[in-house]
């Protein structure tokens, strides 16, 4: 839900006011909600060990601001995220979509 949305919206290929904009950032608070009850009761994703779901999951939950989505309600997840950001060896290089992915940039083969 989040990495969909973030994709669309930042590429161009949906305006944040739109109706399929505002039906995916639901589904994505949905999502959220989810995930900070399921985190409110343990400090990782699978009980209280960091691990591969950690690793997974983090990709596209701290980028959540870029999809428009607030993670001020969603206390459990953001101190998830900082455990996390706290692990050994923890590197955050993600690299922004390239001008190319926009909407109407990229060339097909075919063409």
């Amino acid at each position: 839900a989040i990495g969909g949305l973030r994709f669309r919206l930042i590429t161009g290929r949906l305006q944040p006011d739109e109706p399929d904009a505002l039906r995916r950032r639901a589904a994505a608070h949905d999502v959220l909600a989810l995930l900070d009850a399921q985190l409110a009761a343990r400090q990782f994703l699978v009980g209280n060990s960091y691990g591969v779901a950690d690793i997974g999951l983090y990709g596209y939950v701290h980028v959540a601001g870029e999809a428009g989505l607030e993670l001020e309600p969603y206390t459990a997840v953001r101190g998830w995220l900082t455990r996390v950001e706290a692990q050994p060896g923890f590197v955050n290089d993600l690299d922004p979509y390239p001008a190319n992915a926009t909407a109407g940039a990229g060339r097909s083969i075919y063409d």
